[in-house]
Parts: C-alpha cells; structure tokens; sequence
C-alpha cells in the first residue's frame, strides 16, 4: 500500500496524505507517552497525581492534535471544505470539526469521540493560557488568582481515550492509501 501524496502538483497544505503522516505521528506520540504515564502510575501507589505527572499537560495537547489531524485529514480528502475554511472557520475547534465529520460520516457521531471533543473544548478554554506558547500567565506565579490555578481536565485518568484513534484511523485510511 501507498500513501497518496502528490507533492508535484499541489501544496502540501492541501494534500490529504501529508496531513495525515502528520496525524499518525501525533497518534503514535501519544500512544507512547499516554503508556508511560499509565504505566507509571499504576506502579507508584504513593504518588500525588493532583496535579497531573509533568506530561499531563503535553499529552493532552498531542492528543488534541491528534483529533485535529484525523479530522481534518478526512474533510480534505472528499474535499468537504476549503483549506481556507480549515484554518478561519474550524482552526481548532474540534467539537465543530466532528460536528462537521459527522455530516458526512455518521460514526464520527460516535459517543467517545462526541464526549472527548466536547471535553477538550471545555478544557482549552480553561486552561488555553497555559497550552498556548509561550504561556501569558506563569504557572508558578507567587500568588496565583483562582482563575489562574490549573485545573485538570475531565477525562484524565479513564480508558475511553484511545478508542476514538482507532476509528478515526478506520475511517481515514482508506481514503488517503491506494492498493499497488
């Protein structure tokens, strides 16, 4: 199998098949480091978790991307959007992006991916100053305000988070792989 990329004749940026290298790199990132910390965790008992292991934050945010990709990958591969529209219309939206995937594709309506994209929504919004680079608020400011204080995300800690990789990689790959 290869993957469809035509970097003669078009812009990358437009090209379904670079985005979606990217959102396997992303993918595999996460999975390794969302093992680590699993990992980690189950093994140290005695460890405080509130706040988050040190990767919590970067983990998130790969994963964030992750989704980001996969959608985005899929809506330019049927050519369901501009990539003008992708960068002004959905940025990083990812409730909106599903909502969009969902038009087309009604797995995307699946209830992990629905409740992550919603969660993650909630929690960029809390915590965008944070993610963001370089951050506006320092995080270890001397008396931080309590809208300043990090919060932790809904989802962190259960299971239900790599299903929605899956599917999404079920979905797209046929879309951007041809049989030689």
């Amino acid at each position: 199998m290869t993957i469809k990329i035509d970097h003669l004749n078009m812009d990358r940026s437009e090209d379904p098949g670079f985005w979606y290298l990217w959102a396997l790199e992303f993918n595999n990132t996460f999975r390794l480091l969302f093992s680590y910390s699993d990992n980690f965790l189950k093994k140290s008992h005695n460890i405080n978790t509130d706040p988050p292991p040190p990767s919590h934050i970067v983990m998130w945010t790969i994963y964030a991307h992750t989704l980001e990709l996969y959608m985005k990958t899929y809506l330019l591969a049927l050519k369901a959007v501009q990539i003008s529209d992708l960068r002004y219309k959905y940025s990083h939206d990812l409730e909106r992006l599903r909502q969009k995937c969902a038009e087309l594709e009604p797995q995307f309506n699946n209830k992990y991916l629905t409740w992550i994209t919603q969660d993650l929504k909630k929690f960029t919004k809390i915590d965008w100053e944070y993610i963001k680079y370089p951050p506006k608020i320092p995080p270890l400011s001397k008396k931080p305000k309590l809208r300043d204080i990090q919060h932790t995300p809904g989802m962190y800690g259960k299971k239900t988070m790599l299903p929605p990789l899956d599917l999404l990689e079920k979905i797209i790959k046929p879309l951007v792989y041809i049989n030689d």
